[in-house]
């Protein structure tokens, strides 16, 4: 995370709410939306297993409602923390009340800017896609963590580097010989491959 990212959501600012620091946080780790992050609970966390169960997402079949969206061990400690200080809701404003979107919307806007950039909060469930899709996640994955009801979304962040494909390659083709000569069928190649040009040339004759 670069330290202009980290300033953009930093409470340094007297201004800033003390939730604004960890709500951004959790959003950045667990790709949530603000208003699934906002609506979580302290029985929505199953610590023993370090599953977080969404009560409100944006479609009615999100699988992260009844199968639950994994923790990673930063998101996991983060998540406790907020526990212990939380009666109910883990994200309130020091009144006790749950601070609407479209302030928390605008209080991250203006903390970036602050920092020298033009974002929004939305932005962070953007980063945590993005580094889903560099770590080599496939569609079906980032689906299932992000809550994407079609999979055309999720393809927006697919974007494997050449080295990850070559891997692929390796891994899928380990152990299976393209030698058919071996199985008694041998293949003749009508053609030969010609270096200087990059291609195959016909063999005539």
């Amino acid at each position: 995370m670069s330290l202009k990212t980290r300033r953009a959501y930093s409470p340094r600012s007297e201004k800033a709410p003390a939730y604004l620091a960890p709500l951004s946080r959790a959003a950045l780790l667990n790709g949530m939306r603000l208003g699934e992050l906002l609506a979580v609970e302290r029985a929505a966390i199953d610590f023993g297993r370090d599953l977080l169960f969404l009560k409100q997402t944006k479609w009615k079949d999100d699988p992260r409602k009844d199968k639950g969206l994994p923790l990673t061990p930063e998101a996991r400690a983060l998540l406790l923390a907020l526990c212990a200080q939380a009666k109910t809701s883990l994200f309130i404003r020091a009144d006790g009340t749950r601070p609407p979107k479209t302030t928390v919307n605008n209080q991250f806007r203006n903390l970036a800017r602050r920092a020298g950039l033009e974002m929004n909060f939305h932005d962070l469930r953007r980063t945590f896609g993005t580094r889903l899709g560099e770590a080599g996640a496939g569609p079906y994955v980032i689906a299932r963590l992000m809550g994407h009801a079609k999979i055309q979304t999720s393809m927006l962040y697919v974007h494997p580097a050449t080295e990850n494909l070559r891997q692929i390659l390796a891994a899928a083709t380990n152990g299976h010989s393209a030698d058919t000569s071996k199985s008694g069928s041998p293949v003749k190649l009508s053609g030969k491959y010609n270096e200087r040009k990059g291609g195959c040339t016909e063999r005539k004759g």
